[in-house]
């Protein structure tokens, strides 16, 4: 399932297709921030809660009463993060948003520009295409651009040779 913004209120509704209560959803892509600068990102979920910022488990609260939580990034505006999301629901009442503030952007729901599914990403319209053989890797090339950026088009050429330094 792909969402545009992580913010939910599901009351007392189904939160997955097929319960309300005892269930959990997992949300997994990519985070890009507007601008270099300190970010804080704004958990408000009602019971359990658990995220991960490049692999690496920044809020575990996986137990009742997550309420809102906090955590600081110091954000360039050119690196793309993984992010994961855990959420639990117990019993009754079910919401979790995800929000961010930064001395330039007021506290605000994460706008979907921002927010990449991974199913996007390894969907691309941009075509790749890896033939695998017995490559020597110091006898390999790579040229990449000097720079570019995510939603542009870049060309990178790669130079694969053999122990023969046949290409």
């Amino acid at each position: 399932m792909k969402n545009a913004t992580i913010n939910f209120n599901w009351g007392t509704g189904l939160v997955t297709p097929n319960a309300a209560d005892y269930c959990s959803v997992r949300w997994i892509g990519k985070i890009k921030f507007p601008t270099a600068e300190i970010y804080t990102i704004y958990f408000n979920a009602d019971e359990l809660l658990r995220v991960y910022l490049n692999r690496v488990l920044i809020i575990d609260r996986w137990y009742y009463s997550a309420g809102e939580l906090s955590f600081t990034v110091n954000a360039t505006s050119t690196q793309i993060h993984d992010i994961r999301i855990d959420y639990g629901e117990y019993e009754g009442s079910a919401y979790i948003n995800m929000s961010w503030s930064s001395a330039s952007i007021g506290k605000q729901i994460i706008p979907s520009l921002y927010l990449y599914s991974v199913e996007y990403v390894a969907n691309s319209p941009y075509s790749l295409i890896i033939s695998q053989g017995d490559t020597v890797a110091n006898m390999s090339t790579a040229v990449l651009p000097n720079s570019f950026k995510v939603g542009e088009n870049a060309t990178i050429y790669i130079q694969s040779r053999d122990y023969n330094g046949t290409v």
